[in-house]
């Protein structure tokens, strides 16, 4: 509704003022359409909690909604008790953010990325809105249940992936059959490991000598024992 209404102005305004955040995101659709017609986009400032949120579409200011409302109540509860008059109050902003800078044109092809569900891709899940605002790439996620959909998907011949998130494990058999070589794509990609442990590279993202992959998380794993079950004079025989 909100979009309908103002691709119906006859002047595009200067600035627009949400209440919301959440609502810029209607607004997409609308940035293209100005952005074909070289029509100036106007500035959004949005109203928000106090938590981070610097963005490369809007400014924003940040407002103590706990403040607010805790006096509020204090307010009513004089009011209802009469110990005091209700009466108009002006608040400070809390703090004000301006938008980063981004690319100018949005890429209209979207990468499309496969993984196995690990708290890791959830938590990708969550960036990767905020990885489109700033480079401006859109990707679409599909998280699959298991690694065996992963295989099955991969290496379907009905299905293209632009980046497939693999465990160490998969590469050796997946990389020469269905990725491509990254020194194909960026003649300079060996230098991005400058920043990692020295042998990464060999260990975990080259195969015969080609390079394929990127290091994505790190993976920690723990063993949990019974400390009673050494102690057992039975278990102590039985394994020694």
């Amino acid at each position: 509704m909100l979009l309908g209404h103002i691709s119906q102005w006859a002047a595009v305004p200067k600035f627009l003022l949400l209440q919301d955040k959440n609502i810029l995101y209607a607004l997409f659709p609308l940035y293209r359409i100005y952005a074909e017609s070289g029509l100036a986009i106007p500035e959004i400032i949005t109203l928000s909690s106090l938590r981070p949120s610097y963005n490369a579409l809007y400014h924003n200011i940040k407002l103590n909604y706990r403040l607010l409302g805790h006096d509020a109540a204090a307010c009513i509860i004089g009011k209802v008790e009469k110990t005091s008059e209700l009466d108009t109050r002006v608040f400070s902003v809390s703090g004000c953010s301006e938008p980063f800078s981004a690319p100018s044109v949005v890429m209209k092809k979207t990468l499309r990325l496969i993984a196995h569900q690990t708290p890791a891709i959830s938590a990708l899940g969550c960036l990767l809105p905020r990885f489109r605002q700033r480079y401006g790439i859109p990707v679409e996620l599909y998280a699959c249940s298991s690694i065996d959909e992963v295989f099955e998907r991969v290496l379907s011949s009905n299905e293209k992936w632009d980046i497939v998130r693999l465990d160490p494990s998969s590469l050796s058999y997946l990389g020469p059959r269905v990725l491509k070589k990254l020194t194909e794509i960026d003649p300079d990609a060996h230098s991005q490991f400058n920043q990692f442990l020295p042998d990464l590279q060999n260990d975990f993202s080259t195969i015969g000598g080609n390079l394929y992959a990127y290091p994505f998380d790190i993976s920690v794993q723990m063993l949990f024992y019974h400390r009673s079950l050494f102690e057992d004079i039975g278990q102590i025989r039985a394994f020694y």
